[in-house]
């Protein structure tokens, strides 16, 4: 009995002994052979990797730089609206639409809080200051000059259609910029009850700020 499980014993080592053999010929002298298929699979996962690297890589320009939120001056009241839906009509109407764009005088406060809160008509608000050389498909033409010159904000006054104002609210530097009238016209009409709501302004530290009513 003792001589029995001894034959296994010793047959069950030369079964593991063998595949040792096998093993230590696969990998020391062909290891290109015993690792294909993990290269393979490897392979895979870095194309499938490239793959949405390149797809995260389609977005244009136009999706990362753009206004995201749009104010009315409605009966005395602001009304605002971040609709993505709005938000991209506002971007495309703003395509080739401003020309002469001028640098004019660093606001003082005064200016400034009357230029944004009792003036506009119409406001076009973006998160952070975009330079103009970044947003140059706003322009009929190459402001070399200016590309580097930053805004946040671009008004268009009740009393005055024919000008656009870009603010940049954390040094109140002031541009003006002409536009047709009918751009005024296009915004206006994107004002839907149902996508729009109530503001109040607010004087932040360095520009102003405005907060729906629902939250104040």
């Amino acid at each position: 009995m003792n001589f029995k499980r001894y034959r296994a014993m010793l047959t069950a080592l030369f079964v593991l002994m063998a595949i040792s053999f096998v093993f230590t010929y696969l990998i020391v002298v062909r290891p290109v052979d015993f690792f294909t298929n993990q290269k393979q699979n490897n392979n895979k996962v870095a194309t499938q990797q490239d793959t949405g690297v390149q797809v995260r890589a389609t977005y244009s320009m136009e999706d990362v730089f753009r206004p995201t939120r749009l104010v009315l001056t409605n009966k005395n009241k602001y009304e605002m609206t971040s609709s993505a839906s709005i938000m991209r009509e506002v971007n495309s109407h703003l395509n080739k639409r401003f020309t002469n764009l001028t640098r004019l005088e660093t606001m003082d406060e005064t200016t400034y809080e009357n230029l944004v809160l009792r003036e506009a008509r119409i406001e076009i608000l973006f998160d952070g200051l975009h330079s103009f050389g970044i947003l140059s498909r706003y322009f009929d033409a190459n402001n070399e000059d200016l590309s580097n010159d930053r805004f946040s904000r671009i008004v268009i006054r009740t009393d005055d259609p024919h000008t656009a104002y870009f603010i940049n609210d954390e040094n109140k530097q002031l541009y003006s910029a002409k536009i047709d009238e009918s751009l005024k016209t296009e915004l206006e009409a994107l004002y839907a009850d149902s996508d729009f709501y109530e503001v109040e302004s607010y004087r932040g530290k360095t520009k102003t700020i405005l907060l729906s009513n629902k939250i104040i």
